[in-house]
């Protein structure tokens, strides 16, 4: 499984709770760039699919940096998902 979200303290907890079989039970939402190097090199939801029972995703048309980059299109997202009752 690829992972794209965690630094090397964050792996040992990420192992531990895939072993244990514990996964993201709450709505996830990743946003990502679509130019950059994770929009170009992976399947976002698919990748967090692996940790999190209910993903959503959207790619954003920027390289890394989405609120400076797409803010419009960040914003929407957010709202989007923090409003879903």
């Amino acid at each position: 499984m690829h992972r794209l979200h965690t630094g090397p303290r964050e792996l040992v907890h990420d192992d531990a709770d895939a072993a244990a079989g514990r996964r993201v039970t709450a709505p996830l939402l990743a946003l990502w760039g679509a130019h950059g190097f994770v929009g170009r090199h992976y399947d976002v939801p698919e990748v967090w699919r692996g940790y999190a029972d209910d993903v959503r995703g959207h790619a954003l048309p920027c390289d890394h940096y989405l609120p400076e980059e797409a803010p419009d299109e960040t914003l929407r997202h957010l709202r989007a998902f923090l409003t879903l009752g």
